[in-house]
């Protein structure tokens, strides 16, 4: 595929890494696939790898700030273990869970971005499956931590990716 990719003279910019359902039991087995993941991408020169970080409130059932500590722990082994050339993490908002919100995610750059690349992905089909969320406002929040977008719909029951405006996002903000 590299070689591939490279002859047509097609740059990618972005990709998804490893995702899986994890929990107590598999922490490090997932570590292990987002692992393998980013050396391909970072091999094939990609430069954002989106990344599902791991929702610890829920797993473990530690409050969101330990959960935000847990997943820069997390962004460093990875670092350290891979020591990527060119390929940035960039944390995904996933719905309903601690990384449903800019400000959880934002908090998690702060402090990863002492250890490598690091930027969010805002999804927003997983952002209508939020309750509560602004997406207009929590695009802007992010700022330049901003660095992919994965842009679809859905009818705010289930994750569809659907086409824009074939669900009921609200697409004028």
């Amino acid at each position: 595929m590299q070689k591939t990719i490279a002859e047509c003279g097609v740059g990618v910019s972005q990709c998804h890494l490893y995702f899986g359902k994890t929990d107590a039991d598999n922490l490090e087995e997932y570590e292990n696939k987002v692992a393998k993941s980013m050396e391909i991408a970072d091999r094939m020169g990609i430069e954002w790898g989106v990344i599902h970080g791991i929702d610890y409130n829920n797993i473990l059932g530690v409050p969101i700030d330990e959960s935000v500590r847990l997943n820069v722990e997390f962004f460093k082994r990875l670092q350290e273990r891979v020591k990527p050339k060119t390929l940035g993490l960039a944390f995904e908002n996933i719905m309903n869970c601690d990384f449903a919100n800019a400000e959880v995610l934002i908090a998690i750059c702060e402090e990863a971005s002492k250890y490598g690349k690091v930027g969010v992905c805002w999804d927003t089909g997983h952002a209508n499956l939020s309750q509560g969320v602004d997406q207009g406002e929590s695009i802007r929040k992010l700022g330049d931590w901003l660095k992919c977008l994965h842009i679809h719909d859905n009818d705010g029951r289930q994750d569809l990716h659907l086409p824009p405006y074939y669900g009921n996002l609200d697409w004028e903000d």
